[in-house]
């Protein structure tokens, strides 16, 4: 047997705790599990043939936050860890131009420190919100919360060996309904629990 499997999101996973920003709105995690036997034991991740169809049939053409790059690259299906967003939105764009005026303006002005022009000159860009992503990761929740207002379509992606799997994070009911609908007309089972500890570690 293959499953979906739904819990709620806890507020500390993946996402930079700060006591001075509010809580995340309500949010739900979901991670795949399959050749699961009668007692519910079985290995997690999007590994089968049939998980691989179920996300293509899911999400539109993504583009992920690569931390090591520090730039947004394609990919038709998450498969690891990061933040990830439909690709071709608006605010998207926004983000990418961004992010790539504000790394022109310190390649420039790395370059005219470097030849002793305007050592002292400093920066007049702020920093893209998306390197305020901290390299283990973790988005800050004022990050999550600017994409949540700003009516961003995004999930995260976190890569776990033992329990879950690659688990993915939501915050818009949309994304639930479209996850239930495709499962069911590939006859995935549907299972949500009330917490992340009730997965049984493999």
């Amino acid at each position: 047997m293959e499953r979906i499997i739904e819990y709620p999101f806890e507020q500390n996973y993946g996402v930079e705790v700060s006591s001075t920003e509010p809580a995340l709105p309500e949010g739900y995690c979901v991670c795949y599990q399959y050749d699961v036997n009668s007692d519910g034991y079985g290995p997690y991740g999007f590994e089968t043939d049939t998980a691989k169809t179920l996300l293509s049939k899911i999400f539109e053409p993504l583009v992920y936050w690569n931390n090591i790059r520090e730039k947004l690259i394609d990919a038709t299906i998450p498969q690891g860890s990061g933040l990830f967003f439909n690709k071709d939105q608006l605010y998207v764009k926004e983000l990418e131009h961004e992010l790539s005026s504000y790394q022109q303006a310190e390649a420039i002005r790395n370059l005219r420190q470097k030849y002793g022009k305007d050592a002292d000159e400093k920066r007049t860009h702020a920093m893209p919100l998306l390197q305020s992503i901290s390299k283990d990761g973790k988005a800050p929740r004022s990050l999550i919360s600017n994409l949540i207002a700003n009516k961003c379509a995004f999930f995260l992606g976190d890569l776990e060996i033992n329990t879950g799997g690659l688990q993915l994070t939501f915050f818009d009911i949309a994304a639930k309904e479209r996850i239930k609908h495709h499962a069911k007309s590939m006859r995935i089972d549907y299972c949500v629990l009330k917490s992340k500890q009730e997965l049984k570690v493999w």
